[in-house]
């Protein structure tokens, strides 16, 4: 076979091939080439992957690229963050309702400034693509300029990137509310403007959560949502008891927190909800019916003493959970740094003692993340048809994990101390359809 327009990228490769839903395993699920390549083609597909020797001989003519001392994962999918709050990150002492009135509202009503949106948009894209995060799921501020310039910013980044203007009109400071209607009719121009106007854009609807939304607020957006089903919805759920009391006493109507989103349709299976903290049996149980998707922030949980999110019970339940840094409360934009702490949440709740295995872990923070987004078609695995969204890293980057790759071939073994000793300095580059980002 002579196929000259393709790339081969040499390295040892890991990736993840099969849903939780059939796993009897989380090791069934991992496939790992030592010597790995991974076939690109001119339209940026993976057209292969597997085993060096085998694949060259049958892709002649293709260009190599090495990858010495490397490995390649699938790109990163960040799946909750929030573009305002990235110079945030690192402020102390606050729980999330204070945080907010302090820290947050005050850092967002900047981003009024679309000079000052682009600068920081530019590089919090930076920061992403520097920390192997080729997906990102984001929240602008409540401003119609801001989001824009986000979305300006995503589309040179070469990111795939889903965005969304923040909805508020009340509980939040009188210069980030705004009319109903020109909340709607933003809503409407930015995703006229920006959704699929490239393969990697999306828009999301986003009432920053129930607290700061009116119900006549929370119905607009329903209808919007009703109207374009093809965009996404992101909002906060039962992320703090304290939150949780304050939803009950602004909505006395509804039966629990959950419901507050549902009866003015906003569920659904591109429904993103961030934390899930403090859910009921029957929440998880309308999450899993629903399809709408939690995402884990657990770094953020852990910042703000916000509580330990209950993963079994989520999976038990059928519900699809993915990982978000949550900057600013998030105290890193590192996915390494999202599966480590996902980790040590985990292995609180777990009795007996039986915490989230290694290639759990990558999953969450990669092909879980896609499919959270209906987007395991395109991206989240070195599978051959989709995307070529990957991550090459330098082990040897780190001297504590140089050292264990010395002494360690196991590549579970592998796997499992990158994550714990892995940060930015591990990415030596990231690519989105096959560029180079």
């Amino acid at each position: 076979m002579t196929t000259g327009t393709c790339t081969i990228h040499r390295a040892e490769i890991w990736t993840t091939s099969r849903s939780r839903a059939h796993q009897t395993n989380p090791e069934d699920s991992f496939e790992c080439f030592a010597a790995g390549a991974l076939i690109v083609d001119e339209q940026g597909i993976i057209a292969d992957v597997g085993d060096f020797a085998i694949l060259k001989a049958q892709y002649t003519g293709a260009k190599v690229v090495d990858h010495p001392d490397s490995v390649i994962i699938p790109g990163f999918v960040d799946s909750h963050l929030h573009f305002p709050q990235l110079d945030m990150i690192g402020s102390h002492g606050k729980g999330l309702l204070d945080w907010l009135d302090h820290y947050t509202f005050p850092e967002e009503e900047k981003f009024a400034s679309s000079a000052h949106a682009q600068q920081v948009a530019r590089r919090l894209c930076q920061e992403l693509k520097a920390n192997g995060v080729t997906t990102a799921v984001m929240y602008s501020s409540a401003h119609h300029g801001a989001t824009d310039a986000l979305f300006a910013e995503a589309a040179k980044s070469g990111l795939r990137a889903i965005i969304g203007k923040v909805a508020m009109d009340r509980h939040c400071p009188a210069s980030m509310q705004q009319p109903l209607e020109s909340q709607i009719a933003h809503n409407e121009e930015l995703m006229a403007k920006w959704h699929r106007s490239t393969p990697l854009l999306h828009y999301a609807i986003t009432p920053r959560f129930a607290p700061a939304c009116s119900p006549a607020l929370l119905r607009a957006l329903g209808d919007l949502k009703a109207a374009h089903p093809d965009v996404y919805v992101q909002s906060h759920h039962a992320e703090t008891p304290e939150e949780v009391a304050l939803v009950g006493s602004l909505f006395p109507e509804q039966k629990d927190y959950l419901s507050v989103y549902e009866d003015f349709g906003l569920l659904g299976a591109k429904t993103l909800l961030g934390h899930g903290i403090y859910t009921t049996k029957k929440e998880r149980d309308i999450l899993a019916e629903t399809k709408t998707k939690i995402i884990h922030c657990p770094t953020s949980n852990l910042f703000l003493g916000s509580g330990l999110m209950h993963f079994e019970s989520l999976r038990h339940a059928g519900v699809t959970v993915a990982l978000g840094s949550d900057i600013g409360a998030g105290t890193s934009l590192s996915p390494f740094r999202t599966m480590t702490a996902a980790y040590k949440v985990q292995a609180l709740h777990q009795n007996p003692h039986i915490p989230l295995h290694p290639v759990e872990l990558l999953r969450l923070a990669t092909l879980d993340g896609a499919d959270a987004l209906g987007l395991g078609h395109e991206t989240g695995s070195l599978t051959k048809g989709k995307s070529a969204d990957f991550v090459v890293l330098k082990p040897h980057r780190n001297r504590l994990l140089s050292e264990r790759f010395k002494r360690e071939s196991d590549p579970l073994i592998r796997l499992f101390a990158t994550i714990i000793h892995g940060d930015d300095r591990l990415v030596d580059s990231a690519y989105v359809r096959g560029k180079c980002l």
